[in-house]
């Protein structure tokens, strides 16, 4: 198979020259060119004093390599011209054809009424017998969505959400990791879709985040030692990590879920795991009410006892004065004689 003309990759100046981010600052709209609905199809130029610029050149490469690599040709064009760059259509080789065999003289025959020369056939042109890539639409969709502030996202939580945002469930490559999901479910007489739709969309996500937040964090640094930028240069390092992001994502997302469809187990796992973590919440909120009772009930013991020991000290006392030398004899009895009247010493409350 011949070499891929795209592979061979402009050098790093010139791919800045004349590249654009995947993303129109103005309207905020991000386009592969490719006309799809919603996509403006002009994308701002690259910013030549971007300090994520390397790594961009670099994560393009990677991600054209990878597509052409697979055969996903539609894939690699995208990225290719939503980079501003040029695509080169492939040339497919031509098969040659079969010499005609010459025809055989034919024998003269009796003259007969003239027959109409026929019309030389049009040669017909060769068809091509490659068989035809099907192309899943993308799974990363965000077109329609405004660039988010990714310096904001440091949570985990509000980082995931957002993600969950930019991932297609529409997408023909999802649907059919969600259909395997299912049909593995009802094989072991689990009926729910929105189960099913978590479970493809929990992996995808157990992929994606450690991405997303490498991304972030390294947006962080940069503006941490980069207190002079002005609100344009912050801006443009906000797209530019998101735009990383979103190259990176397409083809590690793409992957996963192809890798779900072919899965035997997807879906029963999940749902053991949620069933996992649900008993050990359970199990743990158990844990700590009965632990709560334990100490309440070894609470109340100790304040009885604490009181129990101090009326005795206390009785010791008066019996000890009562009965002292010299004690006013009849003073002590008249008091003893109204606390046993009283019905002897007070309980402990």
């Amino acid at each position: 198979m011949a070499a891929n003309a795209n592979l061979n990759f402009p050098g790093y100046d010139d791919w800045v020259k004349q590249g654009t981010y995947q993303v129109d600052v103005k309207t905020k709209k991000h386009s592969r060119q490719d006309g799809t609905e919603g996509h403006t199809g002009v994308n701002t130029k690259l910013d030549p004093n971007d300090k994520n610029m390397p790594g961009y050149y670099d994560n393009y490469k990677n991600a054209v390599t990878d597509a052409i690599n697979a055969g996903k040709m539609a894939l690699a064009k995208a990225i290719v011209t939503s980079h501003g760059q040029a695509w080169i259509a492939p040339t497919t080789p031509t098969t040659p054809t079969t010499p005609t065999t010459p025809t055989t003289p034919t024998t003269p025959t009796t003259p007969t009424t003239p027959t109409t020369p026929t019309t030389p056939t049009t040669p017909t042109t060769p068809v091509s017998t490659a068989p035809t890539e099907t192309v899943a639409a993308p799974v990363v969709e965000a077109p329609v969505l405004e660039v988010f502030d990714m310096a904001k996202l440091t949570d985990s939580m509000d980082l995931s959400n957002k993600l969950q945002e930019i991932i297609s469930t529409n997408s023909p490559l999802f649907k059919a990791a969600q259909t395997k999901a299912m049909q593995n479910m009802q094989r072991r007489g689990i009926v729910n879709s929105t189960l099913a739709q978590e479970a493809v969309m929990n992996s995808v996500i157990a992929v994606a985040l450690p991405i997303a937040q490498a991304e972030v964090n390294q947006l962080v640094t940069n503006l941490y030692y980069n207190t002079d930028w002005t609100n344009k240069q912050k801006m443009q390092a906000n797209e530019a990590a998101y735009n990383k992001m979103l190259t990176q994502l397409q083809g590690n997302i793409n992957h996963t879920l192809q890798r779900l469809v072919g899965s035997q187990n997807i879906g029963l796992q999940n749902l053991k795991g949620q069933q996992a973590i649900d008993l050990q919440t359970l199990q743990g909120s158990q844990a700590i009410d009965l632990q709560t009772l334990v100490g309440d009930q070894e609470t109340k013991l100790q304040q009885d006892k604490i009181k129990a020991d101090l009326w005795a000290k206390y009785g010791d006392w008066v019996t000890m004065m009562a009965t002292t030398e010299g004690a006013d004899q009849e003073a002590w009895q008249n008091m003893l004689d109204m606390l046993k009247g009283a019905g002897g010493w007070p309980s402990p409350t």
